[in-house]
């Protein structure tokens, strides 16, 4: 059986570094995402003790080699430019929960 992940958009911010390493979920091979402490991470997705997603600031130091590249393209201004983001999994309680995206996660109010 293969490894479901739930769509969720959350903003985490990393409590702990998280070394990439191969990560293996329900026998399929998942790409890792390294963290550095205080590293703003966009979080896509989750599946039972791990979140995916990527860092949305810059730390370099971070990348491993495993990490899994996505390039991007955007328009700005009438301009097209091209962004490398790295989507990896990584460990839940690495990551403390900052903010929902709003514009895409409705909270229940209770």
């Amino acid at each position: 059986m293969g490894t479901v992940w739930k769509q969720i958009h959350r903003i985490g911010i990393a409590i702990w570094n998280y070394q990439s390493d191969p990560t293996t979920l329900d026998g399929d091979r998942v790409p890792s995402l390294g963290l550095l402490i205080g590293d703003l991470i966009q979080i896509v997705g989750e599946c039972e003790q791990w979140f995916y997603g990527y860092r949305l600031n810059n730390s370099d130091e971070a990348y491993e080699e495993n990490d899994d590249l996505n390039i991007i393209s955007k328009r700005s201004s009438n301009r097209f430019f091209t962004k490398r983001i790295r989507y990896g999994a990584f460990p839940k309680s690495y990551v403390k929960i900052k903010f929902y995206d709003s514009n895409k996660t409705k909270q229940s109010k209770r």
